[in-house]
C-alpha cells in the first residue's frame, strides 16, 4: 500500500516543471525536511501516469550515487488501499526526494561568486555523477544549472531525471562515438546547454550530449553567467560557431550525415575557411584569473565533433584537477560553509519570483 501525502506538510513551493510543482515539505513522522515533486496523473481517455514519470521513478530507484538526488518514496494524494485502482489514482502522485537548499541558477541569480577551489570541487562532483551514470548506461539529457543542486557544504546533487534514458551497450564500446543503434528525439536539453549535433538534427547520440552541457556548466561557474544564450535554435548554433569555431568536413567528419546538412538548411565552410575559435581570445584572461587551467578543459568538453569530446571519466584526470589547489575527495573537507549575504534557500523558481515581485513594487513607486 502506498503512503499518502498526509504524512507530509507542505511549506513552500520551490520549483515548477512539466508535470507539476516542487515543494519544500516536512515529514510529520520524522520532522525531516524533504522535497515533494508533484505529478499530475492523467484522467479520462489518457488515464495513467505519464511515461516519462514512470521512467524517472525507475531510474531514481536504479541509480544510487552521492551526487545524484535520492528518492525516498512515492506517495499518493488518495488512499491506494481501495480496490479500484482508477479511483485510487484520481489524485496526484508525489515523489519524495531529499531536500537541497540551493540550485546553481539561484546562487548565480544572487551573484554568489565561486572561488577557484569551490568551482573545482563542484565541477568534480558533476563529472563523478556523469561518469557513474554513463558507466551504468544512462544519459541524463537535461544538464543545466537549475538541475544542479548545491548545499551549504558545496555538496552537489544532480536532479530531474525526467528526460534520462538508458543506452545500449554498443554505444559504450567507444563511450560516445558513433556506435549507437538507438534513435532518440533531438528536442531535449534546454537550448542554452544543447550540443551542436542535436541542433543540427542528430537522432543517434550518446553520452557526449551530457558532456557538452557539462562544459557549458563549467564556463558558467567561472564566468558567473551562461556562455551561450540563444533565443532560437539557429541563433544558438551561430553563437556556438562564433565562440568555438565553425566545423569543416575534415574537423567533424560525421557532420555531413546530420539532417540539417543533408537537407541544405545549414551549410558549412570549406576546409580552408574555418572561422577561428574566439573562446580563448575572449575569456582566457578572466578564466585564468578565476580558475587557472579551466579554459583548456572547457575546450575539450566543447569539441564540436562529439566523438572528440572527453568522457566524464577522462575529464576527471585532466590536468585541471591534478593542479593545486586540488579539490577534496569530499566537499565537507573544504572546512567551511557557503558564505551567503542573506539567509534562505535559493532556487531558480524562488529567485525569479522575487525579481518579479521587486519589479512590480518598483513600477508601483514610479506611478
Amino acid at each position: 500500500m502506498t503512503r499518502t501525502i498526509y504524512h507530509y506538510e507542505r511549506i513552500e513551493q520551490i520549483g515548477e516543471g512539466t508535470y507539476g510543482q516542487v515543494y519544500r515539505a516536512r515529514c510529520k513522522d520524522t520532522n525531516e525536511i524533504v522535497a515533494l515533486k508533484k505529478i499530475r496523473v492523467h484522467h479520462g481517455i489518457h488515464w495513467g501516469i505519464p511515461p516519462t514519470v514512470i521512467r524517472e521513478i525507475k531510474i531514481l530507484k536504479r541509480l544510487v550515487h552521492p551526487n545524484l538526488v535520492r528518492m525516498d518514496e512515492v506517495v499518493s494524494s488518495k488512499d491506494t488501499s481501495i480496490e479500484d485502482a482508477r479511483e485510487a489514482y484520481k489524485g496526484n502522485l508525489f515523489l519524495v526526494l531529499e531536500y537541497v537548499p540551493h540550485d546553481l541558477t539561484g546562487l548565480l541569480d544572487i551573484a554568489y561568486k565561486f572561488n577557484e577551489i569551490e568551482i573545482k570541487c563542484i565541477f568534480q562532483q558533476l563529472l563523478e555523477a556523469l561518469a557513474y551514470m554513463h558507466h551504468e548506461k544512462y544519459i541524463h539529457r537535461d544538464i543545466k544549472s537549475s538541475n544542479i543542486l548545491i548545499d551549504r557544504n558545496f555538496r552537489l546533487k544532480l536532479a530531474d531525471f525526467g528526460l534520462a534514458r538508458s543506452i545500449e551497450p554498443p554505444l559504450l564500446d567507444k563511450l560516445h562515438d558513433r556506435g549507437n543503434s538507438q534513435e532518440f528525439t533531438n528536442k531535449v536539453i534546454t537550448l542554452w546547454y544543447r550540443p551542436p549535433e542535436l541542433l543540427l538534427g542528430a537522432t543517434k547520440y550518446g553520452t557526449a550530449v551530457d558532456i557538452w552541457s557539462a562544459g557549458c556548466i563549467l564556463a558558467e561557474l567561472v564566468l558567473g553567467r551562461p556562455l551561450f544564450t540563444g533565443k532560437s535554435e539557429m541563433e544558438q548554433l551561430q553563437l556556438i560557431f562564433d565562440m568555438v569555431g565553425t566545423p569543416t568536413k575534415s574537423s567533424w567528419p560525421g557532420i555531413k550525415e546530420l539532417k540539417l546538412l543533408r537537407t541544405g538548411d545549414v551549410t558549412i565552410d570549406g576546409d580552408n575557411e574555418r572561422k577561428r575559435p574566439k573562446l580563448r581570445e575572449r575569456y582566457s584572461q578572466k578564466m585564468n584569473a578565476i580558475a587557472p587551467g579551466s579554459i583548456n578543459l572547457i575546450e575539450k568538453l566543447l569539441e564540436l565533433d562529439p566523438s572528440k569530446r572527453l568522457s566524464a571519466s577522462r575529464a576527471l584526470n585532466h590536468r585541471y584537477f591534478l593542479s593545486e589547489p586540488k579539490a577534496p575527495d569530499q566537499p565537507e573537507q573544504l572546512g567551511y560553509e557557503m558564505d551567503l549575504a542573506v539567509d534562505g534557500s535559493f532556487h531558480e523558481f524562488q529567485t525569479k519570483k522575487k525579481r518579479k515581485e521587486a519589479k512590480i513594487e518598483a513600477d508601483k513607486i514610479k506611478q
